[in-house]
């Protein structure tokens, strides 16, 4: 009440022009903030999603691989350079799946999972495969071949899996992306709900501190003049305790109530 009595009329302006701003400011750090925590969970998305399907698809192929080297082997004689060359590769080929599974557990953990047994799938071929190279390399044809068979039904079976949990990845993926998406549009609209109230709790701030401070008290002082004037000398003037505009223009009323 003091302010509305005692300060001038321009602090009661500034009041509601500094309590207006404050909303604003309230308003825009409030959805600053919401639009950037969204910003990080698209950029994570996007980011860790993407790069741990990627390696997810790489170490798939790192199981097609194992397959191939240990045919490379069979198809040379086991004393060829070029068939140990094969067993190499086809050893770094293994660990090379081993890691690519590993990181892709870790990016997608909600895959984590599916992606251990994909790993141990990938274990067993890379044994299968094994003793089909080894067989290679002794030039026992028969042995790798019967190996090779039963690596080849475990590959085909891998791959379907591979499918399987590419697609759930892909239904994961949609899913975090239309959750995103509600949240940037139920965002938007609790953004709006909020800057209208703010706007019209804002005005009728503003509506009520100028009738109670400034409009309101001009008005009456204005009708206590007029009653002055047309010579009603009891007429009581309210606001000569004030501070403000409306009480420097009050006071100097006491001396009209005296006239004769």
């Amino acid at each position: 009440m003091n302010l509305l009595k005692n300060a001038k009329i321009s602090v009661k302006v500034a009041s509601i022009v500094v309590a207006l701003s404050l909303l604003s400011v309230g308003f825009v750090v409030y959805l600053t903030q919401t639009m950037k925590q969204i910003d990080a969970r698209y950029s994570e998305v996007l980011a860790h999603t993407s790069e741990g399907q990627l390696t997810a698809a790489r170490s798939t192929l790192r199981i097609s691989q194992m397959g191939y080297e240990a045919y490379r082997a069979m198809a040379e004689d086991g004393d060829n350079p070029a068939a140990k060359k094969a067993a190499e590769a086809h050893a770094a080929v293994a660990r090379e799946f081993r890691d690519l599974v590993a990181k892709a557990g870790k990016l997608l953990p909600k895959q984590a999972a599916a992606l251990t047994e994909f790993a141990r799938a990938g274990e067993v071929i890379e044994k299968q495969t094994g003793v089909a190279l080894a067989a290679g390399l002794k030039n026992d044809g028969a042995a790798a071949k019967k190996a090779m068979v039963v690596a080849d039904e475990l590959i085909t079976r891998a791959m379907e899996d591979a499918r399987t949990l590419y697609r759930s990845m892909g239904e994961s993926t949609q899913k975090d992306s239309d959750a995103l998406t509600l949240e940037v549009s139920s965002s938007s609209l609790i953004a709006l709900a909020l800057g209208a109230a703010a706007g019209i709790l804002g005005t009728i701030a503003a509506l009520l501190l100028s009738a109670k401070g400034i409009t309101g008290p001009l008005g009456r002082l204005q009708q206590r003049m007029r009653a002055l004037a047309e010579g009603e000398l009891e007429a009581e003037v309210e606001g000569r305790d004030r501070r403000d505009e409306v009480g420097q223009m009050a006071r100097p009323c006491r001396c009209s109530r005296r006239m004769p």
